[in-house]
């Protein structure tokens, strides 16, 4: 999975409810025009969310718009960055809401999905290589094309790029140690782990060869022939890297927008609280009733 997904603030920036009505956006305010990267249109799903926190049975609702993404909604957003915080977010709503989703569509459920344990198990095959799969001989590293990996494929994705690159840089220089001093202890072996040997120090890199052929190959096919849009979160939750700058972009500059207030155009901050705009240090000071100088 080469792909490099990216993250912004774009979700969190349609989540924000200015108003309950689409059409509000284009005849009320510039807050579409300076912060909804895909239209207005994307709003659908947000604006009926926000509504349901505020009417008189919100369970059903959410469980009506959770219903509605996950036989064909989702398919709106073409960022997989929307689906997860769809996914996320279902994950995290009311246990009711969950239950009542459940029961009401039984199997026919499609995208909002529990992800096995299993699934990363297989999947996370990069991460299998140490020194019981890899042989001592290569020493000077010079013809392996696979290093032992010291951390766990849960925990790798979370450090920054620089950490990654140091924590193999030493497992590099460990591992060209550690078979300077090993390459000597085998006994001479023309066999290799497909057969019965009874030999120490005997690498099985054949187990994984296999493994990576299944995660990779097998299961590939199978998730995305099966799984659809389940599939691209499993990919997003293996590559997304929180740590990385090219994959993090959620970052938020000190901004306001413009609303319509009784036909008035007011700039409001992103709470609709309203700020005044100061053109330089002067004006700042003179609206304190200080004396520039």
């Amino acid at each position: 999975m080469s792909y490099l997904y990216e993250k912004t603030i774009d979700p969190v920036l349609y989540d924000l409810n200015v108003f309950f009505e689409k059409g509000f956006y284009n005849a009320y305010t510039n807050y579409g025009e300076q912060f909804l990267a895909d239209g207005v249109d994307l709003l659908k799903y947000f604006l009926e969310y926000n509504k349901s926190n505020v009417i008189v049975d919100p369970i059903t609702s959410k469980v009506n718009i959770y219903e509605s993404l996950d036989q064909e909604g989702i398919n709106t957003y073409t960022e997989t960055q929307y689906k997860v915080w769809w996914y996320e977010n279902f994950l995290t709503s009311m246990k009711q809401v969950r239950e009542r989703f459940e029961a009401q569509l039984g199997d026919k459920v499609t995208f909002f999905k529990e992800i096995s344990d299993s699934v990363g198990l297989l999947r996370n095959v990069e991460w299998m290589p140490d020194d019981s799969v890899i042989s001592l001989i290569d020493i000077e590293m010079d013809n392996d094309q696979v290093l032992p990996v010291p951390v766990h494929s849960s925990v790798m994705n979370k450090l920054r790029p620089e950490t990654e690159n140091l924590i193999m840089q030493m497992s590099t220089f460990n591992t060209s140690v550690y078979r300077h001093n090993m390459y000597q202890l085998p006994e001479d072996f023309s066999g290799d782990s497909k057969t019965a040997h009874g030999e120490d120090l005997v690498p099985d890199y054949y187990h994984y060869s296999r493994l990576y052929n299944i995660g990779k190959s097998d299961l590939e096919a199978d998730l995305s022939k099966h799984f659809g849009a389940v599939y691209e979160l499993i990919s997003w939750y293996e590559t997304y890297r929180p740590q990385d700058i090219e994959n993090n972009k959620q970052e938020m500059n000190k901004t306001n927008f413009t609303l319509d207030v009784q036909g008035i155009a007011q700039n409001v901050d992103m709470l609709k609280q309203e700020i005044d705009i100061y053109q330089n240090v002067v004006s700042f000071m003179n609206s304190l009733g200080v004396n520039s100088v």
